[in-house]
């Protein structure tokens, strides 16, 4: 019998309370994917189509996803599951690498050998592994959300330039698969509401607009989820809530808990947000034309605030903005 980790999903909501940092972000998605749905969800619309056809899913199981690499390094903040091929006992360990950075790592191929042979290693110290009926197959995954084109390359193979054919057999061999949630087509996105449609287009969303629909597409998902689905509308929730605060960090969100009872609440909110948005938009016009009169004309900033409706306080703050 296989030891495997608990498979209800982490309950750390440091995350969703703390900082807005990549650290935090990172997190965030680790505790979205120990949500097997979500996994599931990950793997049905993005992998290839041969891996979706043959994986039982029903037979996903949560699995250590900390482990040292072979350059002792601790790695703790990817996610690892199993399952089995259909009509077969072979596993087939799914290693989800979560990548948030703002440039991208030309060493991947390097980087994800490490992790899968520190998984391996792992296996090997539970005693699960059989070296006599052979290994069980990694599919390893880079789900990356930068904004640059990822150029890496996709296979160790790759990098080696110039290799004598005498010595390509002994080179190691390894070939990631990547999901590049900013490349995406948004009709993809778009024409599925799952929990992964969901997020990708929050993560997508670099506009209001994009976000009102964002938020739209959020609701009908929860709208969409039964009473036995609180812990995984709950999880996307908080994840989105953890997105807005950092993108939008002035907006104030109704609770967790309403929203998770009235969804309709969450789109309400971004209207208001709207609002807030264009508000702090035209106050700031203000201020610049005030900043152009008293620069233009020489006029004292006491005069110029009482005719633009400002406060003294905040014409001197601008200006002193302005002056460093």
């Amino acid at each position: 019998m296989t030891q495997h980790q608990n498979e209800m999903p982490e309950n750390d909501d440091d995350w969703l309370y703390g900082d807005s940092t990549e650290h935090s972000h990172d997190r965030g998605y680790k505790f979205l994917f120990s949500h097997k749905e979500l996994v599931q969800e990950l793997i049905e619309g993005f992998a290839p189509a041969e891996l979706v056809t043959n994986l039982d899913f029903s037979l996903l199981q949560k699995e250590n996803g900390s482990f040292i690499t072979p350059a002792m390094k601790k790695r703790d903040s990817d996610v690892v599951w199993s399952a089995k091929l259909k009509g077969s006992e072979q596993d087939v360990y799914l290693y989800l690498m979560l990548e948030f950075q703002s440039e991208v790592d030309l060493s991947m191929p390097v980087r994800m050998l490490q992790y899968v042979a520190a998984l391996y290693d792992d296996l090997n110290k539970q005693n699960r592994l059989s070296f006599k009926k052979g290994l069980p197959p990694v599919f390893p995954v880079v789900l990356y959300n930068g904004q640059p084109k990822w150029t890496a390359k996709h296979q160790m193979a790759d990098l080696f330039h110039n290799l004598p054919d005498y010595l390509k057999p002994y080179q190691p061999q390894l070939h990631y698969y990547l999901i590049d949630e900013e490349r995406i087509p948004d009709n993809q996105i778009d024409n599925v509401i799952n929990g992964i449609s969901t997020i990708f287009s929050f993560e997508k969303a670099h506009e209001y607009a994009q976000a009102r629909r964002s938020t739209q597409k959020l609701v009908g998902y929860l709208d969409s989820l039964g009473d036995d689905k609180r812990a995984l509308a709950m999880a996307v929730l908080k994840w989105v809530m953890v997105h807005l605060k950092k993108n939008y960090p002035t907006i104030n969100i109704a609770p967790v808990e309403h929203i998770i009872k009235e969804p309709s609440m969450l789109a309400q909110n971004v209207e208001n947000w709207k609002r807030e948005i264009y508000a702090e938009g035209e106050q700031l016009g203000k201020l610049e034309q005030a900043v152009q009169m008293i620069r233009e004309f020489n006029l004292s900033v006491e005069l110029v605030a009482e005719r633009c409706h400002l406060s003294i306080k905040e014409l001197k703050e601008r200006l002193s903005q302005i002056e460093k």
